[in-house]
């Protein structure tokens, strides 16, 4: 009985998981959106921009997921990644550029 409800356990959150991995680009978009709105104190046309930078970058990088090429998944996804900062600097600004910049990580992360 105790391994069934292990197994149960670990089932469960391995769809709860893989359900979260496969979120829409839209909706990761738009709360790395309301993250640095909040935190960079945007205001509304830079918001907009920052939104469809994102949205543009997150269904690369699930187009890229979807392709299924374990070996060359992690060097894909880094180089769309290495296009966020370059993108996000004329919206920005450079004084928030550099604020986004300290706070990256927990942005990118929602932590």
């Amino acid at each position: 009985m105790k391994q069934f409800f292990f197994m149960l356990v670990i089932c469960i959150s391995c769809s709860y998981h893989a359900i979260a991995q496969t979120g829409s680009p839209d909706a990761a978009a738009q709360a790395l959106t309301q993250r640095m709105r909040d935190t960079l104190q945007l205001r509304n046309g830079q918001r907009d921009s920052i939104y469809a930078i994102n949205v543009h970058l997150n269904e690369l990088s699930s187009a890229v997921r979807a392709q299924g090429q374990p070996d060359s998944l992690q060097p894909r996804l880094q180089r769309i990644e290495y296009t966020r900062d370059p993108l996000y600097l004329p919206v920005l600004g450079i004084d928030k550029f550099l604020l986004y910049k300290r706070k990256k990580v927990a942005l990118l992360t929602g932590n």
